[in-house]
């Protein structure tokens, strides 16, 4: 449910930028097609996305489809970290 993710947020977004900056990084330049390297951190998880900041610079990342709950957000958030560092350390970056 909705409310289950909005519950499951805080702490989501803590872990992810406590224990997975890599993983934000990776979103950043995979989902986000950022260029530059900056110092992402995660600022907000919901249904549709979650929101990157690095300075005075805003990322929406979308999911593919909306999360149907908390279990869901995990799931999702791991296999796009998958799917970016695959992409990456394939020559996917110049």
């Amino acid at each position: 449910s909705l409310d289950a993710i909005a519950a499951a947020e805080p702490g989501a977004v803590k872990h992810m930028n406590e224990d997975h900056a890599d993983a934000i990084a990776r979103y950043a330049i995979h989902f986000g097609k950022v260029r530059e390297p900056a110092d992402w951190t995660m600022t907000g998880i919901d249904a549709d996305g979650f929101d990157l900041a690095a300075g005075d610079r805003l990322l929406r990342i979308f999911f593919a489809k909306p999360l149907a709950d908390a279990q869901d957000m995990h799931k999702t958030l791991v296999a796009m970290a998958i799917e970016a560092r695959q992409a990456l350390s394939t020559g996917g970056s110049d």
